[in-house]
């Protein structure tokens, strides 16, 4: 919003609102269950956040290279923005290739000997050992939702945690 206010650009409230009306109504899709998450949603709102993400990525690129000329833009700022992009796409793409492994199982989503097999181990094995180094950090992080840097939890974050 401050990068909107310095450059001048209203926010046009009805698309604001528009965009949160479609949002609830995404919520009352049909996924085959009445009372309980389909198991591909956790994937679904992974890459959807992801794509989001790497959206805002590409607006602050963009205005990054503006900020060469314009000095109503800081360069500064778009180089924060920038690296915590960069910290959150990393975790969600953690994140959606350890929910794709456990909803799809491996062979969906990798290669045998990717790293993927690596991070996450066999699947559905009852008998593997605790996951450690980067696959523990990825089952914490799926256990517990945190909210992402720069964002507070959201209800669905904190519905989530409740439930596992």
């Amino acid at each position: 919003m401050q990068i909107m206010f310095d450059l001048g650009v209203s926010t046009d409230h009805p698309k604001v609102a528009l965009g949160r009306l479609t949002e609830k109504a995404g919520r009352l899709k049909s996924n085959g269950r009445l009372f309980s998450r389909s198991p591909l949603s956790d994937v679904l709102e992974l890459e959807s956040m992801l794509l989001g993400v790497q959206g805002k990525a590409s607006c602050w690129r963009t205005l990054r290279v503006l900020a060469e000329d314009d000095d109503r833009l800081y360069a500064e700022h778009l180089d924060a923005l920038l690296e915590r992009v960069e910290h959150q796409t990393a975790t969600l793409e953690k994140l959606l290739l350890a929910a794709a492994a456990h909803t799809l199982g491996h062979a969906a989503v990798c290669a045998p000997g990717s790293s993927l097999t690596q991070l996450t181990g066999p699947p559905n094995s009852p008998s593997s050992p605790a996951p450690s180094g980067p696959a523990a950090e990825v089952a914490h992080e799926q256990a517990a939702p945190r909210a992402l840097p720069g964002r507070p939890p959201s209800q669905q974050d904190l519905r989530a945690a409740g439930e596992r």
